[in-house]
């Protein structure tokens, strides 16, 4: 068989363009070119092996049925695809190794390669079941990471198997079925659904690697392995097993022990008889022990030492002192190094229960230590300064200060979750220090050093007991607050913001509460110290030292009230203060309501003109045509027609420019009455023309006398035709007191009665008759006359009113007072003077005498005036007063 000729170096053009050819089936038997690739090997024309760990190739499996006479396939990790099914037909195949491509395919694809000895299809695509396999002749079968499932007793017939790795696959089945493989060197059922016991390796000679971490079905004791002497690793982590490590010390070859979460108990110390071991994890286990001297000239090879969960307590005791205090360096005494190969140290969880500073110490001269992870193992004390080891007995020689190997290798050091209490200096890249117990004091510009040097401190859910470095670097901005909030205790009632630095992980609450937290909503205080509003009391605001109190007239449900809505008002709700007060909030009725008594009603009801939010309704005008009949009362009455001209919509429940009293019943200074309305005085000397009246009216009164008694007087005339002057004044003399009395009934039905105005022009209001100002003198009263005469315009609306009212009633009374002294002196006449003076005088003195005592009870609308109805005559005079009583 030709094989090119490796040492010359294949050109990548020549072997892309040779698996071209392959896998299109366009091969020329007269070109060599194919065979003289770096990775195809020919036997004369026919193509017997192709063996390639180039990850470009890029392809199909499909184009490879032609090769009947391909003896070995071997190419791994590559981009290429196509169903197994492709290699079904050749059958002089003895190994097939396509771990890490596309391919895809069932497993009984391959079940007619007789002659087939390796087979590798891990983490593949490949599916199907281990009984296909049953008729082969393998030594080695390489499952791992597929679709593959089955049992194992399906596959016992496979006695020559040398290698079997199904590990990550869903076969099972009994260890039992496993007895006949004599020959296994490796055994790898990683993750599997396997069980049974360990007794299955009895008659196991050559096994060197035996996987079945996470088969919690298997059982057994670690003795039964006493006699594999060429195992080198060794992984049963999450197994059934029990027993004593001690039953391993036979066991002088081994590289790499897992026995992680286990049943194992025993000594640490067993693990220095494995010379050759790189890798012990003894996690979750009841294995114990501690680091004593002899550990100085053991492990040379060991990189992994991992305890965590374990009983190891690993600190020296006091008889090994010196592992304490001497520390040697593989340069000068290499035999008595500690862990000289060491990386990776855990020992979480383990009951180191002692000073952190023992720990560093013992591991200061391990020149490879990377990692070493104490976290939840009962530490104390102090971080030790790697960098400068006082006093340290270095090669059998005593130095003032020593840098230590270790601060050169560590990279990380967790001590999370221990009761360290300060730190002196760091050496690693990751300093974990999250969750201690107590305070923390750091080193003066420890964390500025950090900060330069790019190492990375974690301090979450722990305080420092220094504050003032980490607030320096804070206010001058080498550390800078997030712009949001990192971290809500709402049990606490504190929210904080956290650091925008990837180097320094904290807890804000607990690094610089005062500086970056404060409290939420509905608490109050600084920092971290907050607690909850109290009933009546709310916050709004973030980090807010104060609550506020609740506006007046509302409290809260309850405790911790976020927000000024949860002040619940007694009437209405929370609105803003009105513009120009102190900003602020109260508590008042909605739009459209007003406040009355201590609830919101609607101003509709109350015939109050309302406007805007926070009404109250003795505050509000009433709606035009009401009016109040006491200051700040909230309830309003309906004037007296015409109602919207007597009252205005304001404030106060005003009356119209010329209207006053209760309901605006009365004329106000400046106006007279007319009837029903109020006008305004008209301009002049009204005081002479009213005196001019007066005379004339008196002098009118006496010559109408002495007329009227000089005819008396005269003889009868004779009988005869009678003259019609005289007729029709005899008339008129007997039928004029008559007529008199029917034009003063008429203005009493005047005053009564109400016309209607054109709704167009002014609805609602009502007016009396336009000629009832004019006549009202025909009462003959006082009042008659001051309406007549507009005597409110000379002489005041109040004096003339109270005057007019008194007088009307009196003055009949006083006329015939005056009669009755004329009978006294003549006989009949002052009888015959009283009947004409009240024929003349009886309807308008009754008529006022009438308003005087009668009261208005109701308002314009019928409603009851209650305590507020008056006198009409005297609007002034509640008619709950006595009449007696002073105004």
């Amino acid at each position: 068989m030709d094989r090119w000729n490796a040492s010359a170096g294949p050109r990548d053009a020549d072997v892309v363009a040779a698996w071209e050819k392959l896998i299109n089936e366009q091969v020329d038997w007269n070109d060599w070119d194919v065979c003289d690739s770096a990775y195809v090997f020919c036997d004369g024309c026919v193509v017997k092996e192709i063996d390639s760990l180039r990850r470009d190739l890029v392809g199909s499996i499909e184009g490879l049925k032609v090769f009947f006479g391909l003896e070995r396939l071997s190419i791994g990790n590559a981009q290429i695809s196509g169903d197994i099914k492709a290699l079904s037909n050749l059958t002089k195949l003895h190994k097939v190794a396509l771990s890490g491509t596309l391919v895809s395919g069932s497993l009984a694809s391959l079940s007619n390669l007789t002659n087939l000895e390796f087979l590798s299809l891990s983490n593949t695509q490949v599916c199907g079941d281990l009984e296909s396999l049953s008729n082969l002749t393998l030594e080695s079968l390489y499952l791992a990471d597929t679709r593959v499932s089955g049992n194992l007793a399906s596959v016992s017939s496979l006695t020559e198997l040398r290698e079997l790795n199904l590990r990550n696959t869903q076969v099972q089945g009994n260890l039992a079925s496993l007895r006949e493989y004599k020959l296994l060197r490796t055994l790898d059922l990683h993750k599997t659904q396997v069980a049974g016991s360990l007794d299955f390796v009895r008659h196991f000679r050559n096994l060197e690697r035996l996987d079945l971490e996470g088969a919690s079905g298997v059982w057994g004791e670690l003795a039964l392995l006493s006699h594999l002497r060429l195992m080198r690793t060794l992984v049963l982590t999450r197994t059934n097993v029990s027993g004593d490590l001690r039953s391993l010390k036979s066991l002088e070859t081994l590289h790499e022990l897992e026995l992680k979460e286990t049943r194992i108990v025993g000594q640490l110390k067993v693990v220095r008889q494995f010379l050759e071991l790189t890798k012990a994890d003894l996690s979750g286990t009841q294995v114990t022990g501690h680091l004593t001297t002899q550990w100085r000239s053991c492990c040379k090879n060991l990189r992994e030492l991992l305890l965590k969960d374990s009983q190891v307590s690993l600190l020296p005791n006091v008889q090994n002192e010196a592992l304490l205090h001497m520390h040697f360096t593989i340069e000068v005494y290499p035999q008595l190094a500690l862990f000289p190969a060491l990386v990776n140290l855990d020992v979480s969880g383990c009951p180191l229960n002692g000073a952190v500073q023992e720990l560093l110490l013992a591991l200061a001269a391990s020149p490879r230590l990377a990692r070493v992870n104490a976290a939840r193992s009962n530490l104390s004390g102090t971080i030790p300064n790697l960098l400068r080891i006082k006093a340290a007995d270095v090669d059998r020689e005593v130095w003032n200060w020593w840098v230590a190997p270790l601060s050169r290798s560590l990279q990380t050091l967790n001590v999370e979750q221990n009761r360290i209490t300060q730190v002196e200096g760091f050496s690693s890249t990751l300093l974990n220090l999250a969750r201690q117990a107590e305070g923390v004091q750091l080193a003066p510009k420890l964390l500025q050093k950090a900060l330069r040097l790019g190492v990375e401190i974690n301090l979450e859910g722990t305080s420092l007991t220094n504050t003032s470095e980490p607030l320096r670097l804070l206010r001058s901005g080498r550390v800078k607050r997030t712009l949001e909030v990192r971290k809500t205790d709402k049990a606490k009632g504190y929210a904080c913001y956290g650091l925008n630095s990837q180097q320094l992980l904290i807890s804000p609450d607990l690094f610089l509460p005062e500086e970056l937290c404060g409290c939420l909503p509905g608490w109050e205080g600084n920092g971290t110290n907050c607690r909850q509003c109290l009933p009546g009391r709310y916050n709004e605001d973030f980090n807010q030292s104060q609550c506020m109190q609740c506006p007046d007239a509302s409290d809260t449900a309850s405790v911790a009230a976020s927000s000024v809505d949860m002040c619940l008002c007694d009437f209405g709700r929370i609105h803003p203060k009105e513009p120009g007060d102190a900003p602020g909030y109260r508590c008042a009725c909605n739009m459209g309501q007003a406040l009355h008594g201590r609830a919101c009603v609607a101003c509709g009801e109350l015939h109050l003109n309302c406007s805007g939010v926070g009404n109250v309704a003795t505050s509000v005008a009433p709606e035009q045509g009401w009016a109040r009949l006491a200051p700040k009362n909230a309830k309003t009455f309906r004037c007296l027609e015409p109602a919207a001209t007597r009252c205005t919509s304001s404030k106060d429940g005003q009356c119209a420019p010329g209207y006053a009293g209760p309901l605006c019943i009365s004329c106000a200074e400046g106006s007279h009455s007319a009837g029903h309305l109020c006008k305004p005085c008209a301009a002049g000397p009204r005081k002479r023309a009213l005196g001019a009246a007066l005379v004339l009216g008196v002098a009118g009164l006496a010559i109408a006398g002495f007329v009227w008694r000089r005819r008396a007087s005269e003889p009868e005339p004779s009988a005869g035709v009678p003259d019609a002057k005289k007729a029709a004044l005899a008339l008129l003399v007997s039928q004029g007191p008559l007529l008199l009395q029917l034009g003063q009934l008429w203005v009493v039905v005047a005053k009564l009665g109400t016309t209607k105005l054109d709704t167009k022009a002014e609805k609602g209001f009502a007016v009396a008759f336009w000629e009832q100002p004019y006549v009202q003198w025909l009462q003959l009263s006082a009042q008659g006359l001051q309406d007549a005469l507009s005597l409110e315009c000379s002489y005041g609306s109040a004096q003339t009113r109270f005057w007019g009212a008194v007088l009307s009633p009196l003055a009949p009374l006083a006329l015939l007072a005056l009669c009755g002294l004329v009978e006294l002196f003549s006989r009949s006449s002052g009888i015959s003077l009283a009947i004409k003076a009240l024929t003349l005088f009886f309807i308008g003195g009754a008529t006022s005498c009438a308003q005087l005592l009668s009261c208005q009870d109701t308002d314009g609308g019928g409603n009851l005036l209650g305590e507020h109805a008056f006198r009409l005559a005297m609007p002034e005079l509640k008619c709950s007063v006595p009449s007696w009583a002073p105004a």
